[in-house]
């Protein structure tokens, strides 16, 4: 008989311990190499960092490790008797939130783990930490949640029973306040540094009679899934497999997912072909709902995929949504959200920033019905009827439809400030070919945004447009093995915000940038010290001379050309140019001279020729 495939999220303050806990159970339940692990341990008490010789399992990049904390989303398989689980280790930093939702929108489980040593449950519950996580997993649809109260071998607890009874006493109100209505949620004491209670019964706990952290899972049963539907799977990561090809990882929501079949990836367009399907690591035949997966693919490059596309069967495509209709609520705001507010949303595996179109109507939470049409603003506590327009590409479904791709969290200020679920979608007809990098950045009038720097660019029906001329140079590789452009620029309006939020909106968004590119910003860190956004070419008219005045009224033009700071440069030696033309502008880029550097114009007649 088959076991019951799960995905469970694991969510929890910084420094909570769900990486070890998760990593000592995944252990114990045979899911490692015990050679890894080993070195990994060795590596640990090596370093005088004994407390991670479980984590560091998971937590497998330099900056964490640094760290000591999460700071991408990890996946592991691990299985019991009865389930096989695929486990989403999320970050627990409050700025780290976007890829934490991107986890969490695909489990079917919430585990919400919190500490018991001294003075770290009470900073979790009176920062509002430990609610905002519920209610971030509340707004991402999952519906079965278990609590682990983790650090019982603390030496300020000493598994201790009146320190568990007082946090499980607590805990259920928080669930409670953003909407969960779970009759009984499982709160589990655990150890995860020395695996007590993880998946047997605890020798220093003889006081409680429960489930196991494995057994408080498998007791949840059955997961509800979707009725038979066309494909949905939202991709979480992209990996380039030098023999593999182009390989994604995501959870099919609804339908089949099979090799051999034609694939479409939206938004894009982008066509491939299965080529296989593998579940924990293990070839499949296929995948169906609540699975999560890494597929291989054919007929497309790594780099033209990015996480946040949603793939969708040819014969019912997805598509990129030009506008939608949702019904928003609105939980903390310190204003008033007017037409043209202009927040991130957070949807399935994707954030983008979307605007406030249009507020159609204030709703009666009581009835449900609408109460004031055409409101002028809505505030904290309020349900409005929203017209919005996403300020990058994005692909998104009817709740009704596909409820994964149907709900989203609104993000502000590093907080969540609402929910919404979408009602209706007006949908971009779907390209007959794909765009490359190339073909959608050399000339294209890029979506405006309300935050772009222009006395003449406005968002409002008779506003201009604003436009942003791109030319591809280099090709390159890093050393995460993503790919990068090097890209010229030139500006035909606004400023250099508005070439971030043109990069954005055609879904290539510059390197480092902390505001549209947040959930890429450890791994851009990693190489790339700061937003790689150079001024190389500025050119002005001087002041005439008399003789100039008398005649044409203008003086001579001038024109400053700077080479790429040394810190860009040093960043730029580290990646790879992927063909010869490539090669030879990179050179030219990182020679640090300006005399090698060329005029836009000029870059774009060498193609022309």
């Amino acid at each position: 008989m088959a076991k019951r495939q799960v995905s469970v999220a694991l969510l929890g303050p910084e420094g909570c311990g769900k990486t070890t806990a998760l990593a000592k159970l995944c252990d114990l339940q045979g899911a490692f190499k015990a050679e890894e692990h080993s070195q990994c341990q060795d590596l640990a008490w090596e370093l005088g960092r004994p407390a991670y010789r479980h984590g560091w399992m998971l937590d497998r990049l330099r900056e964490e490790r640094e760290l000591g904390s999460t700071l991408v989303p990890g996946l592991q398989s691990f299985q019991s008797e009865s389930c096989s689980y695929s486990a989403f280790d999320t970050p627990g930093r409050e700025a780290l939130a976007a890829k934490f939702l991107s986890a969490a929108s695909l489990a079917d489980v919430a585990v919400l783990v919190v500490s018991a040593a001294a003075g770290e449950w009470e900073l979790a519950a009176e920062s509002g930490r430990v609610k905002e996580l519920a209610l971030d997993s509340f707004t991402m649809g999952i519906k079965n949640v278990v609590v682990w109260v983790t650090k019982m071998d603390d030496f300020t607890v000493q598994f201790s029973q009146s320190r568990y009874d007082e946090i499980k006493k607590a805990v259920p109100a928080f669930l409670k306040d953003v909407g969960y209505k779970l009759k009984d949620v499982p709160v589990v004491p655990i150890a995860g540094l020395s695996g007590q209670n993880l998946n047997a019964k605890s020798t220093e706990m003889p006081w409680y009679a429960g489930h196991s952290a494995l057994e408080s899972l498998d007791a949840l049963g059955e997961m509800n899934r979707p009725a038979e539907k066309p494909l949905r799977l939202p991709v979480l990561k992209v990996h380039d497999q030098p023999e593999a090809g182009p390989v994604v990882i995501g959870r099919v929501e609804t339908g089949t997912i099979r090799p051999g079949i034609k694939v479409i990836f939206a938004p894009g367009g982008l066509v491939a072909e299965v080529k296989s399907v593998h579940k924990a690591g293990v070839k499949a035949s296929d995948a169906r709902e609540g699975e999560v997966v890494s597929v291989s693919l054919s007929g497309v490059e790594a780099s033209e995929l990015r996480k946040g596309m949603v793939i969708s069967g040819s014969t019912d495509p997805a598509s990129d949504a030009e506008t939608f209709l949702a019904q928003v609520v609105v939980f903390e705001h310190p204003g008033q959200i007017r037409a043209g507010y202009c927040p991130a949303i957070a949807v399935h595996t994707t954030q983008v920033p979307c605007e406030f179109e249009e507020l159609l109507s204030r709703v009666d939470r009581k009835t449900g019905k609408d109460a004031e049409a055409k409101p002028a603003s809505a505030r904290s506590g309020e349900v409005v009827t929203v017209k919005m327009r996403p300020r990058a590409l994005v692909c998104v479904e009817t709740f009704s439809s596909y409820p994964p791709l149907g709900r989203f969290a609104i993000r502000d200020h590093g907080r969540t400030i609402g929910v919404g679920v979408i009602k209706e979608v007006s949908k971009k007809a779907v390209p007959k070919r794909s765009e490359s990098f190339d073909e959608c950045v050399e000339k294209r009038k890029a979506p405006n945004s309300r935050r772009t720097i222009s006395t003449h660019c406005t968002v409002g029906p008779n506003g201009k447009p604003s436009f942003t001329e791109l030319f591809p140079l280099s090709h390159l590789e890093g050393p995460d093995g993503e790919r990068y452009s090097l890209v010229a620029i030139k500006l035909h309006t606004g400023r250099t915000h508005q070439i971030r939020v043109h990069m954005l909106s055609i879904g290539h968004p510059l390197v480092t940038d902390a505001k549209y590119a947040e959930e890429r910003l450890t791994t851009d860190r990693a190489w790339c010290p700061r937003n790689f956004l150079h001024t190389y070419r500025l050119a002005f008219r001087d002041l005439p001379t008399e003789k100039e005045l008398a005649s044409t009224g203008f003086g001579d033009v001038q024109e400053l050309v700077t080479p790429l700071p040394a810190d860009l440069r040093q960043a730029m030696e580290g990646l790879k140019p992927l063909d010869e033309v490539s090669r030879s502008h990179w050179q030219d880029w990182l020679a640090g001279e300006a005399s090698m550097l060329k005029p836009f114009e000029k870059y774009t007649a060498e193609v022309a020729e």
